[in-house]
């Protein structure tokens, strides 16, 4: 999975907002999809999708936007796909009863007070992807997903309810001055246990991801070395055994250079 965060045009004219705002932060999430989408190589269609959708995912915050995307052929038993980004901002207690369990409040309430509300925006952004990636959230609430660990930055969660039996897997970290959580929906009778060591996102050369990294953002350098920078990027490195829970939590890894990225894309490919 690739993660993508772009910066928001600038605010509308005060007498043009709220419809004008939200045409804003629907344009900086759309751009961030349109960046994922051709540096895996698909066609970078932003529009007339459905959601939740199996393989991408949208959000937006006061400062911007991100995007999600899967690579399709690598995750067969994926069915959904969240992302949700969340600019640092006070959580007040009370509203945890909206989304958390009471195991996760007895969470919260433990920690030191100084350390609650920064807990509270994690937590709720982790909901907030589990929430979207989930094929039947028309019919729960964000309380409903449970986390066993809810300290973990990453992990498997659970569902109450709901007439399809689905697996549940997060990861979240803060992105700069803000939280990002990304989720996916799993189907847990999938075959985990083909080898998928053959496949790799149509890349072939290191040139081929230095010309992604210029279509997709034509404002980087015109050098696309391997040490060109990455602005805004972060992978999500997801581990599913053939059977059993996760050997290791899933975790957000940020991707620094466009040789990171390559790696990251085809790590059978010979560096730079």
């Amino acid at each position: 999975m690739l993660i993508a965060r772009t910066t928001a045009p600038p605010c509308p004219a005060a007498g043009a907002a709220p419809a004008a705002a939200r045409r804003r932060d629907q344009a900086a999430s759309r751009e961030a999809l349109r960046r994922v989408l051709v540096l895996l190589g698909r066609e970078p269609q932003v529009t007339g999708r459905t959601f939740p959708h199996r393989t991408v995912s949208l959000t937006h915050c006061p400062a911007g936007g991100g995007a999600a995307a899967v690579d399709d052929p690598v995750l067969p038993e994926v069915v959904g796909v969240g992302v949700d980004l969340e600019t640092d901002r006070p959580l007040p207690r009370r509203a945890a009863r909206y989304f958390c369990t009471a195991d996760e409040l007895a969470f919260v309430d433990a920690l030191p007070p100084t350390d609650r509300s920064a807990q509270l925006l994690r937590l709720w952004t982790v909901k907030e992807a589990l929430f979207k990636s989930d094929p039947e959230n028309a019919h729960t609430a964000l309380r409903r997903y449970q986390l066993p660990v809810p300290a973990a930055a990453g992990g498997v969660a659970d569902r109450r309810g709901g007439t399809r039996r689905l697996a549940f897997v997060y990861a979240s970290r803060r992105w700069g001055a803000e939280q990002l959580s990304v989720a996916l929906a799993l189907t847990p009778q999938a075959d985990r246990s083909a080898d998928r060591s053959t496949h790799r996102s149509q890349v072939s050369r290191p040139v081929d991801i230095a010309a992604r990294v210029a279509a997709a953002h034509p404002d980087a350098p015109g050098r696309p070395w391997a040490g060109t920078p990455l602005v805004g990027l972060a992978g999500l490195v997801v581990d599913l055994p053939a059977a059993g829970p996760l050997r290791l939590p899933p975790r957000l890894q940020p991707l620094r250079t466009v040789a990171e990225l390559t790696e990251f894309l085809d790590p059978q490919l010979l560096p730079f």
